[in-house]
């Protein structure tokens, strides 16, 4: 009964947020806003309060997995680099190594640390435009990846669970 308490409190914060920011976003105090306002962030509310009262999806990373986050833009950049110079070796006729690798993956449990495991390592290790991973096949243990320019698993792929 707590948890739904809960919730309904939160429902109810969030609804005076969402129409916090609509308000702000339309930029207009009106009565017609207004109401329209009311009524759209009740659905939301009201929706995310449908979506939080079951349990959805299992999720709890480790602080550090998030705090990965950060070395994005360095490894968006390496890609992007890897990239323009495979586009580069087609201008002149080369064609690229790209590839498809499979490497061991350690985080194929069911528990709610391996899934958030999974879900920031599609998530972080699609960004760079490099590579893409394709699928994870939790019973063998193994993770699809596509490559421009192939590459040994970095430091962010390695604390994600990618081993070479």
């Amino acid at each position: 009964m707590a948890r739904n308490a809960k919730l309904v409190l939160g429902v109810g914060v969030e609804w005076i947020f969402l129409l916090a920011l609509w308000m702000a976003f339309v930029s207009q105090m009106k009565k017609d806003e207004l109401m329209v306002g009311v009524f759209v962030s009740a659905i939301g509310a009201l929706a995310d309060f449908a979506v939080k009262r079951e349990p959805f999806a299992k999720f709890s990373p480790k602080p550090g997995w998030v705090l990965l986050g950060l070395l994005l833009p360095w490894y968006a950049a390496k890609g992007t680099l890897l990239t323009l110079q495979a586009f580069g070796g087609r201008l002149i006729g080369r064609t690229p190594r790209s590839s498809f690798k499979l490497f061991r993956y350690d985080a194929t449990g069911d528990d709610a640390r391996s899934a958030a495991k999974r879900a920031l390592a599609v998530a972080y290790l699609t960004i760079p435009p490099n590579s893409i991973i394709v699928g994870i096949d939790n019973e063998k243990g193994r993770v699809l990846t596509h490559q421009i320019l192939p590459t040994p698993p970095n430091q962010l792929e390695i604390k994600l669970g990618v081993q070479p």
